[in-house]
């Protein structure tokens, strides 16, 4: 197994082994076959992408790390790596291509991605034996209905009548013409708009030339 900058891990209580000892150990249940895969694979050591990150100020503990967090980790250190700092700290920008990317990816590599979070899972649940997933509740969203009959009694909102607007008068020729015109011309589709947002994403002026991939 590689070494590891034993700086690079929070250490946990005096009663608890250090990460990096729990880390070595999860790998050292690993097959050297399955080990070797995955070097391969990934740019980042093994080790980093395994490891929890640390309780937040609040001392929440952190989720687990799903297959596609650990690829996106991965693709922002090949980004990196071939294209600077400038472009992987761009992180709406990056998370968009890697999603991309993951979706294109075959079988084999996914189920690469996925073998290292179950590594990172085995690692969470001994370094934090007594997480609980908690999910946030989010705030209520109000319906249409809801605002509509905001102030209204409920039993007044059975007996609430329809209210009907009459239609408005047809325009005179002249505009009726104008916007038969403005209609005559097709709208882009859906299609044509997303091509040229895309294009519009991946040219990177400082390099000048389109951005595709870390590769």
């Amino acid at each position: 197994m590689n070494s590891m900058n034993l700086n690079s891990y929070t250490m946990l209580s005096p009663q608890s082994p250090p990460i990096y000892s729990i880390i070595e150990q999860v790998l050292s249940e690993l097959d050297p076959t399955t080990y070797s895969k995955i070097l391969r694979q990934v740019s980042l050591p093994i080790e980093k992408l395994i490891c929890p990150k640390k309780k937040s100020r609040k001392g929440n503990i952190p989720r687990p790390q799903n297959s596609f967090v650990i690829y996106r980790r991965d693709f922002m250190a090949k980004v990196k790596l071939n294209y600077g700092h400038e472009i992987s700290s761009n992180l709406p920008f990056v998370s968009t291509k890697a999603a991309k990317w993951w979706s294109s990816e075959n079988s084999e590599v996914k189920n690469t991605y996925q073998i290292i979070a179950d590594l990172a899972r085995k690692v969470h649940i001994r370094v934090y034996p007594n997480y609980v997933f908690k999910p946030k509740k989010r705030p209520n969203k109000y319906t249409i209905k809801d605002i509509f009959f905001e102030d209204i009694p409920p039993q007044q909102q059975m007996n609430q009548p329809i209210q009907y607007t009459p239609p408005s008068p047809p325009l005179s020729n002249s505009s009726n013409s104008n916007s038969d015109n403005n209609n005559s011309q097709p709208l882009p589709s859906i299609n044509q708009l997303l091509s040229i947002a895309d294009d519009n994403n991946n040219y990177d002026r400082r390099m000048c030339r389109s951005f595709r991939g870390p590769y």
